[in-house]
């Protein structure tokens, strides 16, 4: 029997009141791109994205899990990441993945789906993360399956604030895996907010960015679809990100805005159009009432994404 085609199980937005909750087991919240890992019991790894994409290709070190999962046929679910030296993850490395001197993808393994014909899906969380463990142990170089806080969501969170790190997973003890659904089984803890959303324009700098970039302007689609603008991103850039930002807009310019809803007169004056197919990450502080970020910092851009698949407080 052939591995069947799952997407991942989401989880939705949460509020820090859960780690004094019973019945929640709580993790790492990984700041990467989300991957299934689908291995047939012939080999051959395929690491699908949320967008469908393949991955294995382009982080060829993550073919160490083809190893550890050697005579099995299986679906692990994890996020495929850069750490920094201390172990936190590393949006920022992972966008520059493959230039030289940049830090290896790791995998970290949370999930295990289907093993060996059987479906894990119905299976509570912890039985699943029984399996897993025992399935793939501590890992290897690249591949790991990190420890958990367990059931003590009070020293999760400040852990996790101490570290700096972006926030925490927690999940209810009890909960079936969900494919493609976002579920308020799983929560997220965020420490500081993101938001996933869609490139519609930018704004020649001034100064030292005289010549390149100087904003994005960002969109989200609300319930049927049209792109609301949230705002204009110009901090969080390197040289590197300008130059890369500039390659990947230039084809895409166009003389008219895309119908975008609720772009300011000042956000439209100079602005360049482009079709809103591309998909990025911002940090922002607060959001208005209206849905709009405030002070958004571009984080990268997220390749592993569609526009189709972002959602207004879902990154």
């Amino acid at each position: 029997m052939s591995l069947p085609e799952l997407a991942p199980m989401l989880a939705t937005l949460g509020s820090d009141d859960v780690v004094r909750q019973p019945g929640w087991h709580f993790e790492v919240k990984w700041d990467g791109y989300r991957a299934l890992a689908r291995r047939p019991r012939e080999g051959g790894l395929v690491l699908r994205s949320r967008g469908g994409l393949d991955l294995a290709a382009t982080y060829p070190e993550l073919g160490e899990l083809d190893g550890l999962l050697a005579g099995h046929k299986a679906i692990v679910d994890g996020e495929i990441v850069a750490l920094l030296p201390d172990g936190r993850s590393d949006f920022e490395a992972l966008q520059n993945h493959g230039q030289s001197g940049n830090r290896p993808a790791h995998f970290m393994a949370f999930d295990l789906l289907h093993l060996d014909g059987n479906s894990l899906l119905h299976l509570p969380y912890l039985e699943r993360r029984e399996l897993l463990e025992g399935l793939l142990g501590e890992g290897s170089g690249n591949v790991h399956v990190p420890t958990t806080f367990g059931d003590e969501g009070e020293l999760a969170l400040a852990a996790s604030r101490q570290l700096r790190l972006e926030g925490l997973i927690a999940k209810r003890a009890t909960s079936t895996y969900q494919p493609g659904r976002r579920t308020e089984a799983w929560l997220k803890v965020k420490n500081f907010w993101t938001q996933e959303v869609v490139v519609v324009g930018w704004k020649r700098g001034s100064g030292a960015r005289s010549r390149t970039i100087g904003s994005l302007l960002v969109a989200v689609p609300d319930a049927t679809g049209r792109l609301q603008c949230v705002g204009s991103a110009g901090s969080g850039f390197t040289d590197a990100m300008l130059d890369d930002a500039v390659a990947r807009l230039r084809p895409l310019q166009r003389a008219t805005n895309p119908d975008v809803a609720n772009v300011r007169p000042l956000e439209a004056r100079e602005n360049t159009w482009v079709e809103p197919v591309l998909v990025g990450e911002v940090s922002y502080g607060q959001r208005t009432a209206q849905g709009r970020l405030r002070h958004p910092v571009w984080r990268g851009w997220r390749d592993d994404l569609t526009p189709a698949e972002v959602a207004l407080g879902e990154g």
